[in-house]
C-alpha cells in the first residue's frame, strides 16, 4: 500500500467566470471517463473540482461497485470484500458526476464516440482509466476459466483464492507463490507469500506445507530499483520464515500438480498463486489506431494520446511513449502513485478545456510511503520520487504493518467515496 504527499497543485483558471453581457452561456464540454477504479474516480473528481460546471462528466464502468485493488490481497486471508469497496453511483452523484454501468466494446476516435453495450456515447474529451487485462497466453495455466493457479487481480479471483486456502488448511500441501514474466505488481507477491506463511503458522499446519517463492528478479525484492538494503532485509525475512526461493527464474506454465520453470525444474503444488502480466482491456485494444501492440494507450508527458489529443489515458491502461516499460519495475504500478498521475492527467485535460497554460511539470514531486504487510512482520518502504529507486526500508515489528495498512485502506476508501482526492 502507498500514500503520497505532493506539492501544491497549479490552478487551472478562474472558476465560475461570467460570460460577457448578452453572450450565450457556453454548453458544458462532454467528458467521458472509462473505468471505475482508483485512476478513473480520482480523475473524475479532480475534473469536477477544477472545472465545476464547465464540464458534464460521465463515468462508465462494467461494475457498479468500486473495489480497492491493493486491498484484494487481504481477501484470501479472510477480509470481506464489502470492507474494501463502495457503490459507485451514490458517490459520484454527490459530486454531480453521472454514472453508467456498461462494458466498453470499442472507441471510435474519428467520430469521438464510445460504443458501450451496443449504444453510441459521444464525447468531447475522453479519459481512459480502465486498468489492465491479463495476458493469458504468456503463462498457460495461471489465469482463465480452466486455470490451475490462483490470482488476486479481481474480486472474483481473490474470493476463489480464499476458498482454496480454506481447503488447503484442511489438507495441507506444497504452496508456490510466483511472479510471471512482465508482471507489474511484484511487491504484492512478496506480501502474499509472507501472509500465507503467517496464516499457516496461526493454524498450526506450517510444518505440513512448504512455501516456495519464484521471481524473475536477479535478487529478492529488487522492485526494479536495485537497492541493496531492502534486498538483504527481504532475504533475511524469507530465510527466517523458511521460504524457499528461486530468483532469476521464468515460469513457463502451470498445471494442477506442478509449476514448470524454463530450466526444466518442476515444483509440486497444492496451492499456487502467480502474479500475471497485464495488457490492455479488450474493448480498448479493439479500437483501431488507439493502442500499441499490447493494448496499452501510448500517451505523452501530459497523458494525451499522440494522434488524438482529446483522448487521455492514465494508470495501467496507459504507456508513456517516452518511457518504455521495464517488466521488473514495481515503482510506477502501485494504486496511489496511480492516483497522483490521475490528478496530473485531469489537470492536463482541464487546462485544455479551459484554454489556459499547462503547469510547468505534469507530475509533481512526491513522497511515496509504501507498507508491505507480512502478517506477523512488515516493512516500510520510502521513495522520494516516482523514478528514483527505493531509498529506505524500515522493519515494522509484529502486527504494526498490518494495523497501519488497515488504517491506510480505511482512509483511502473514505477519500475516494467522498471525492476528497486533493488530500494527501
Amino acid at each position: 500500500m502507498t500514500t503520497n504527499v505532493t506539492n501544491a497543485q497549479p490552478e487551472v483558471a478562474p472558476k465560475g467566470a461570467s460570460p460577457p453581457s448578452g453572450a450565450a452561456e457556453p454548453a458544458p464540454r462532454r467528458v467521458l471517463v472509462l473505468g471505475g477504479g482508483v485512476a478513473g474516480l480520482t480523475a473524475a473528481y479532480e475534473l469536477r473540482r477544477l472545472l465545476v460546471d464547465r464540464v458534464a462528466i460521465t463515468l462508465i464502468s462494467d461494475k457498479d461497485r468500486f473495489i480497492l485493488g491493493p486491498a484484494l490481497l487481504d481477501v484470501p486471508f479472510g477480509r470481506h470484500t464489502d470492507q474494501i469497496g463502495f457503490a459507485l453511483a451514490p458517490a459520484l452523484q454527490r459530486r454531480g458526476i453521472s454514472f453508467t454501468q456498461a462494458s466498453v466494446e470499442r472507441i471510435i476516435p474519428e467520430r469521438r464516440m464510445v460504443l458501450a453495450n451496443k449504444h453510441e456515447i459521444p464525447y468531447d474529451y475522453l479519459l481512459v482509466a480502465t486498468g489492465p487485462w491479463v495476458e493469458q497466453a504468456m503463462v498457460p495455466g495461471i489465469t482463465g476459466a480452466f486455470s490451475d493457479a490462483h490470482s488476486i487481480w479481481t474480486e472474483e479471483a481473490a474470493l476463489e483464492a480464499q476458498r482454496a486456502l480454506e481447503r488447503l488448511l484442511e489438507r495441507p500441501g506444497p504452496v508456490v507463490v510466483g511472479v510471471a514474466p512482465g508482471a507489474a505488481f511484484v511487491s504484492a507477491a512478496y506480501e502474499f507469500a509472507l501472509c500465507f506463511d503467517y496464516t499457516l503458522r496461526r493454524h498450526h499446519v506450517r510444518d505440513k506445507a512448504t512455501i516456495t517463492f519464484i521471481t524473475p528478479e536477479a535478487r529478492l525484492a529488487q522492485f526494479g530499483s536495485g537497492t541493496l538494503g531492502i534486498q538483504q532485509m527481504m532475504e533475511r525475512l524469507f530465510a527466517r520464515r523458511t521460504i524457499t526461493t528461486f530468483t532469476g527464474a521464468t515460469i513457463t506454465h502451470v498445471d494442477r500438480d506442478f509449476v514448470y520453470l524454463q530450466d526444466g525444474t518442476r515444483l509440486p503444488v497444492a496451492y499456487g498463486m502467480i502474479m500475471p502480466a497485464f495488457a490492455g482491456v479488450p474493448g480498448i485494444w479493439h479500437s483501431s489506431g488507439l493502442t500499441d501492440a499490447r493494448g496499452l494507450v501510448p500517451v505523452d508527458a501530459r497523458y494525451r494520446h499522440q494522434a488524438h489529443p482529446e483522448i487521455y489515458a492514465v494508470g495501467l491502461a496507459a504507456r508513456l511513449a517516452a518511457s518504455p516499460p521495464a517488466p521488473s519495475s514495481d515503482l510506477p504500478k502501485t494504486g496511489y502513485l496511480t492516483s497522483v498521475t490521475a490528478r496530473a492527467a485531469a489537470r492536463s485535460m482541464a487546462v485544455a478545456i479551459a484554454g489556459t497554460s499547462p503547469p510547468a511539470q505534469s507530475l509533481p514531486r512526491l513522497l511515496d510511503l509504501r507498507i508491505l504487510d507480512g502478517g506477523g512482520a512488515g516493512l516500510l518502504l520510502v521513495n522520494i520520487r516516482l523514478i528514483v529507486p527505493v531509498r529506505l526500508a524500515l522493519p515494522l515489528p509484529g502486527r504494526t504493518a498490518h494495523r497501519a495498512k488497515r488504517l491506510l485502506i480505511r482512509y483511502i476508501l473514505w477519500k475516494l467515496r467522498t471525492g476528497r482526492v486533493q488530500l494527501p
